[in-house]
């Protein structure tokens, strides 16, 4: 692998943790709100 693409594809990873965490903490904050309101909860 040459140095170039390993510097990109370290890149692609370290900004992608966010396109990861920041959608999984919305749906779950959504999640706790949308649950109790809707009465999905038992």
């Amino acid at each position: 692998m040459y140095e170039n693409e390993r510097r990109e594809s370290e890149a692609i990873i370290r900004n992608g943790w966010a396109l990861i965490v920041v959608p999984l903490v919305l749906g779950v904050g959504g999640g706790c709100v949308l649950c109790p309101v809707l009465g999905l909860l038992v």
